[in-house]
């Protein structure tokens, strides 16, 4: 009677809980605008066919599960909003998989749900990181019946080599300890298909992420892809596990609290010593993602994959058994118990802190905005100016292209008509042309008139036969500076 009383007191908590956030974060999506890197996955799908669509992601070094959930709506012709319902829906999945699925503390399952990441940038943006974290969640959750349903697993593990560039070293470390563990039973021939399976995930990402077409990003983008511990490398590791914990800014005064949280992690990794397969998954998946940041790209929003490697390896430890291995036995002055019961107090006050940002981030998508398109969009839609073609110049056009079906923009920098951006060396090398040089372009274009939508305000002395008149601009508050406010300008050529 007791445990049914136990288990009827959690399910009323975690329906309770999973309840909430569907508020929360649905809140954030009916006030959230979505900005370029949204807008740019909805535009490839909708007006791209599928081999166009691979030679795309291949050039940004993108993967594909996202584009593909995404691609029949878009081709039907659904609104654009129907990409965020997508992934609120996925949001609110992944969570209540967690809430009820995870051996957890209950602790760190509430203010883990309610943290940045998962309410804002994972929960709200509608981008492929939720599926990364939706793909781990769902091998945690059958993790126990990996051998007993291997297909199941492996598909799961297909999967999440092909969500996010990030996740492809999890993925792996997983391929590679689901190996080590089917070779250590001495059944090869019974798990072949799931291994086929997995290695298939591998290949494709491979494949899509190698670039085939030439016409979108070339090599005057510059690409490391040999990591060089300098100040800076280190500086953006000490910066992205600082902000995985607490997410606060880019930089830091001083260096006290980054290497606190490094520390932190490295104790966790430290009591993962005895149980070999989660110490494995935490080194492989941590090192690659740390490859991508000092190689690649790095923004802030890629931190809480960190905390989600770490959730996932509390997961999957319940179906270990803690062995002495020569290492751990070599380090036997260490008491791991007292170890993690550190780790999981620490974890917990930095989620709890966590978790302000994450409300913190909905009360301001309810009161600013996160991107100027969809206000700059509304005011032509109400103007009457969709259907008369657009100039843009040094602007994300894309952001503003979805809530325009019938608007033809035509980029000045590359000269040609784009909805999503294509940043090869024709649009970079002109980005930083004159205003002079705009106008020449525009008159080349338009002859007479025309309007002109920018991503800054633009400095022109009316005169020598030109007269440029700003239109409208975005009134309110963008509290996300990812560049996307906008002018909206009227050029009238006159007759000499």
């Amino acid at each position: 009677m007791n445990k049914k009383s136990i288990f009827t007191r959690n399910t009323i908590l975690w329906v309770s809980i999973t309840f909430v956030y569907s508020l929360v974060t649905l809140t954030g999506v009916l006030y959230h605008e979505p900005w370029r890197d949204e807008a740019q996955v909805w535009l490839i799908v909708r007006d791209l066919s599928i081999p166009d669509i691979f030679s795309h992601l291949s050039a940004y070094g993108n993967l594909g599960v996202w584009y593909v959930i995404l691609f029949p709506f878009a081709k039907l012709g659904f609104p654009y909003f129907t990409m965020q319902i997508i992934h609120w829906l996925i949001s609110i999945t992944t969570c209540t998989l967690f809430l009820f699925k995870a051996p957890i503390n209950k602790f760190i399952k509430v203010f883990f749900v309610f943290s940045y990441y998962m309410v804002f940038e994972y929960g709200v943006v509608a981008r492929d990181y939720m599926l990364t974290v939706l793909f781990l969640f769902l091998i945690a959750t059958f993790y126990k019946s990996r051998f007993t349903k291997p297909v199941r697993f492996a598909v799961f593990i297909f999967l999440l080599f092909n969500c996010h560039v990030l996740g492809f070293g999890a993925a792996f470390a997983l391929l590679i300890i689901y190996f080590a563990e089917v070779k250590s039973r001495k059944r090869m021939d019974s798990f072949k298909t799931a291994l086929i399976i997995m290695t298939a995930g591998f290949a494709v990402a491979i494949l899509t992420l190698i670039p085939f077409s030439t016409a979108i990003v070339d090599a005057t983008i510059p690409v490391t892809y040999i990591p060089i511990l300098n100040y800076n490398a280190v500086w953006t590791i000490l910066t992205s596990i600082q902000n995985a914990f607490i997410p606060t800014v880019y930089n830091f005064e001083e260096i006290k609290m980054p290497l606190f949280f490094l520390l932190v992690l490295i104790v966790y990794i430290l009591s993962a010593f005895r149980t070999p397969t989660v110490f494995v998954f935490l080194i492989i998946s941590l090192c690659w993602l740390f490859y991508v940041f000092i190689t690649k790209q790095y923004y802030a929003r890629y931190d809480g994959l960190i905390v989600v490697f770490v959730i996932f390896t509390l997961w999957i430890k319940e179906y270990y058994t803690e062995t002495n291995n020569r290492l751990s036995k070599k380090l036997k002055f260490i008491n791991y118990s007292k170890i993690e019961a550190s780790f999981k107090t620490i974890f917990i006050l930095s989620l709890m802190v966590n978790s302000i940002f994450g409300m913190s981030s909905i009360r301001k998508e309810y009161l600013y905005n996160h991107s100027g398109a969809k206000e700059m969009a509304e005011y032509i839609i109400h103007h009457h100016l969709q259907n008369n073609e657009i100039a843009c110049f040094n602007c994300w056009s894309a952001s503003v292209s979805p809530y325009l079906p019938t608007t033809k923009l035509w980029s000045i920098n590359s000269k040609r008509y784009e909805t999503f951006f294509i940043l090869d060396s024709v649009y970079i090398k002109s980005s930083g042309i004159s205003s002079e040089e705009m106008l020449k372009r525009v008159k080349e274009k338009y002859n007479k008139e025309a309007i002109l939508l920018t991503g800054e305000p633009q400095h022109i002395v009316n005169g020598s036969g030109v007269e440029v008149k700003l239109i409208a601009k975005n009134e309110k508050y963008n509290w996300k500076d990812n560049g996307e406010n906008y002018f909206l300008y009227k050029i009238i050529y006159l007759p000499h």
